[in-house]
């Protein structure tokens, strides 16, 4: 054989095998590739399709006692008197946690009677010493050990009423919307009541709201209403503890509530509120020479009315006759450095501003300064 020969025969061996190597390679990556691809197409499957899976299998429903007896708001849970009701767990820590073991324990009881809905909760703690709350305004409850309800007696997951007490039986209520970006609004106030006390181990608090108070379906048949409670347990940090966990990929918090099945809510009322309003004035005047008093002017006075109507249980009517625009204007701005609220002009104006300010019908996307405006600038 002569030496080219066999020099061409090895450069076709040293080539096949190369193209081996090449094709082997080729295959490990595509069946690796392929494999991973799998398993990561599975896992986000499952994951999507398990947190809804986890939401819809972790969703509680609970029928609750129609009882014969009011309940006393006295502190004191007594099993006969609720009617041996469900005992509903807020076994979740969902903030700052991700649906972690609660670290403390809490119960609460639902109920109704032919005019009431009631909820009552018994919550522990381990230094009763610590519970941090005070005596204060209506809707004060930030920072205070709190338990609050939330409540859609639609069952649609769009708008819910809340209900909070603190220890001391201070009460907290306005309306959660999801289609709205602040979603909170504290401007509502229900007619309700509630009561708190602080025990060796804990507090318990019970709440009494009429059913002419809340809305809901006009029907004569048991509802199934959507809820969902949690306990505010500020200590070093402000954790909060719920009824349900919470799918943080899933942007509807109503959609995720509980059910209570079971109420029979008849007694709605007219839903109708009137409120008189007097507004009266006088300017007094001094002439030319500064030494002279005052001369008293007229006393002028005007009346005035607002209207609140719900002919339906998804209507509501709202109107004002002679309104005092001088309520809508907001207040200046106003130090707060003690636990003495400062003057809320949303809350002391007339009810139909209140409503106008808070449901943001008078908005607009344009900015209107009134610096630039009274000093003649353009926009």
């Amino acid at each position: 054989m002569r030496p080219e020969d066999a020099l061409l025969g090895l450069l076709h061996l040293e080539r096949g095998r190369i193209v081996a190597d090449y094709l082997k390679y080729t295959v490990r990556t595509a069946v690796l590739f392929g494999l991973l691809f799998i398993v990561s197409d599975s896992f986000s499957q499952s994951a999507d399709k398990g947190g809804l899976q986890f939401a819809e299998e972790n969703e509680s429903i609970f029928t609750i006692p129609s009882l014969e007896n009011p309940v006393h708001l006295d502190g004191i849970m007594d099993d006969s008197e609720w009617g041996f009701g469900p005992k509903i767990r807020l076994p979740f820590e969902v903030d700052p946690g991700n649906n972690s073991s609660a670290p403390v324990d809490t119960f609460c009881r639902i109920a109704f009677d032919d005019a009431y809905l009631y909820f009552g909760c018994v919550a522990s703690d381990p230094n009763p010493e610590l519970i941090r709350v005070f005596i204060t305004d209506r809707d004060g409850l930030d920072g205070h050990d709190k338990i609050v309800l939330f409540l859609d007696p639609f069952d649609d997951s769009r708008r819910a009423m809340t209900f909070g007490v603190n220890p001391l039986g201070v009460q907290q209520d306005g309306t959660i919307d999801e289609q709205r970006s602040d979603y909170f609004d504290s401007s509502w106030d229900g007619i309700w009541d509630s009561f708190g006390r602080i025990t060796e181990r804990g507090f318990v608090i019970e709440a009494a709201v009429p059913f002419k108070t809340l809305r809901f379906p006009n029907t004569s048949d048991p509802q199934s209403w959507r809820f969902f409670i949690e306990r505010t347990w500020p200590r070093s940090a402000e954790v909060t503890t719920r009824t349900g966990p919470i799918v943080r990929s899933n942007p509807c918090v109503l959609c995720q509530a509980s059910h209570v099945n079971g109420v029979i809510a008849t007694n709605a009322g007219i839903n109708l509120e009137l409120r008189p309003t007097l507004t009266s004035g006088r300017t007094d005047e001094r002439d030319d020479n500064l030494s002279s008093g005052l001369t008293a002017g007229d006393l002028r006075r005007e009346f005035g009315l607002d209207l609140r109507w719900n002919p339906t249980s998804d209507i509501t009517l709202s109107g004002t006759l002679n309104p005092d625009f001088s309520q809508v204007e907001a207040d200046a701005a106003q130090l707060d450095i003690n636990n003495n609220s400062p003057f809320d002009s949303t809350k002391s104006a007339r009810s139909f501003w209140r409503m106008l300010i808070s449901s943001k019908l008078l908005t607009t996307s344009f900015s209107l300064e009134r610096s630039t405006i009274l000093r003649g600038e353009s926009m």
